[in-house]
């Protein structure tokens, strides 16, 4: 198990615009060797995702598993899922404001 560093808000990294992946680095062990430390990082700060900028990746990598925990009572279980270039569209206008875990 590696535990990565988690970078807060204001850190550089997180400002800038991730990066996609490359085809080769898709399959690359080095991208799955990030992805492994990523969730072992996630499940061992009881969290329920993780984005590489997190870790200080600038890559369009995220992870997300929920199982019941103290921290997020009474939500429904979510398997493990990893996003690879994935881009979040909003479904319309409306914005809400709120401070994430």
């Amino acid at each position: 198990m590696s535990l990565l560093p988690v970078f807060k808000i204001g850190h550089p990294v997180l400002r800038q615009v991730a990066a996609d992946l490359t085809a080769e680095e898709i399959g690359s062990p080095g991208t799955r060797q990030l992805v492994d430390d990523m969730i072992d990082t996630m499940r061992s700060r009881d969290g329920v995702g993780i984005a590489a900028p997190q870790v200080g990746v600038s890559k369009r990598i995220a992870v997300i598993e929920y199982k019941q925990n103290t921290r997020y009572p009474g939500h429904a279980d979510i398997p493990l899922l990893v996003l690879l270039n994935a881009r979040v569209t909003g479904a319309g206008d409306e914005e809400q404001e709120a401070w994430e875990g």
